[in-house]
């Protein structure tokens, strides 16, 4: 099951994952993919957010 996240309404969707400590994984590769400041912005915006499980199931440089 995935983990309860409690979102604070005030912080936009890179904030929330950034801060929620249920995706540190996820919060990085969006920064290093440079979508942070896009999810910033405005929505609507829709993320399936894989699990830490999942991100370290994936082949070393994926």
């Amino acid at each position: 099951p995935a983990p309860e996240t409690v979102v604070d309404g005030s912080l936009d969707l890179a904030d929330s994952i950034a801060t929620s400590g249920a995706f540190p994984t996820l919060a990085k590769a969006l920064e290093a993919a440079g979508l942070a400041d896009a999810l910033s912005g405005d929505g609507p915006f829709t993320i399936f957010a894989p699990s830490e499980e999942a991100f370290a199931a994936l082949p070393e440089g994926a």
